[in-house]
C-alpha cells in the first residue's frame, strides 16, 4: 500500500497516512510556518513539496522532517523568484512544476 499525504489547509497539518492504521503528524501549526497549504507532491526519495499559498513559497519536507523554502520569496511578486499564491506542483523528471495562480504562470524549478 502506498502512502497518501493529506493537508488539512484550515488547521495546517500535513499528515502521512500509511497502512492500515497508521496516520503519522508530518508537520503542522508553528512547525513548518504553514500559512495555506495547497498542492502536495512527492520525489522518489520520498521528500514531500508543499505549495504554500499564504506564505507564497514552496517547501520541502525530508525524511527527517526538516523544512526549508526552496521557491519564493515569503511575499507575493511576480519577478523570476518570486511566487503569487502557488497552487499546485508536480515532481517531474528532476524538476518542480509550480503553478502559480495569481502570476497565471507555470514555473519549472531544477531540484537539487
Amino acid at each position: 500500500m502506498k502512502n497518501l499525504i493529506l493537508a488539512l489547509t484550515l488547521s495546517l497539518f500535513i499528515f502521512n497516512i500509511s497502512g492500515q492504521n497508521h496516520i503519522e503528524l508530518v508537520c503542522g501549526t508553528g512547525q513548518a510556518g504553514l500559512l495555506t497549504p495547497h498542492g502536495i507532491a512527492i520525489d522518489k526519495n520520498q521528500n514531500i513539496y508543499i505549495a504554500d499559498m499564504g506564505t507564497h513559497q514552496i517547501l520541502e519536507i525530508d525524511m527527517e522532517k526538516r523544512v526549508k523554502s526552496i521557491a519564493g520569496t515569503g511575499k507575493p511578486g511576480s519577478g523570476l523568484s518570486e511566487l503569487n499564491k502557488p497552487a499546485a506542483v508536480l515532481v517531474h523528471a528532476g524538476h518542480i512544476w509550480v503553478a502559480d495562480l495569481n502570476n497565471h504562470q507555470i514555473k519549472i524549478i531544477p531540484l537539487h
